[in-house]
């Protein structure tokens, strides 16, 4: 799916109430079963930001991947959680 159609997409009214985020990690958020250590599940949840167009976002993040996300994700904007819960 082309980014303009998810950025589209996230922005509907459709996925602001679906936007479900658990305290722990962002790695963990995206790849929820996957091992941090493991190599192919961090290139896994690299290659999901870079798809919905968080890599710059990410890349400013001072721990990455292992970012802590509150509950909800109250932590994050609410565009970063709606991206974020796509994959």
């Amino acid at each position: 799916m082309p980014l303009q159609r998810i950025k589209h997409f996230a922005k509907s009214d459709v996925f602001k109430s679906f936007t479900v985020l658990f305290s722990g990690t962002l790695f963990n958020n995206i790849v929820p079963h996957g091992s941090f250590e493991n190599s192919s599940d961090h290139a896994r949840a690299v290659s999901v930001l870079n798809t919905v167009g968080l890599s710059e976002w990410l890349n400013q993040l001072p721990q990455g991947l292992a970012t802590e996300v509150l509950e909800r994700g109250m932590n994050l904007r609410q565009g970063q959680r709606q991206l974020v819960c796509l994959p």
